[in-house]
């Protein structure tokens, strides 16, 4: 099932080394594994799938909303 990853904080998204990009890499999830449209507002990742573990942790940052799509 399809996921968007909203982050709503730029900063976080464009530094690879944030807890964003750690969590992402902690699971072996790299740049190019997620389709990435960027917003006046916030960047926006969608994946294919993502595991409920990835979302879970995700989700510990206040920044970020998780959208899961049917």
């Amino acid at each position: 099932m399809p996921v968007i990853v909203y982050v709503a904080d730029r900063e976080m998204f464009r530094d690879d080394d944030s807890i964003f990009h750690e969590i992402l890499a902690s699971h072996g999830i790299q740049k190019g594994d997620y389709e990435v449209e960027l917003y006046a507002t916030f960047p926006m990742l969608i994946f294919d799938e993502l595991s409920d573990d990835v979302i879970s942790e995700l989700e510990t940052i206040e920044v970020v909303q998780i959208e899961r799509v049917d």
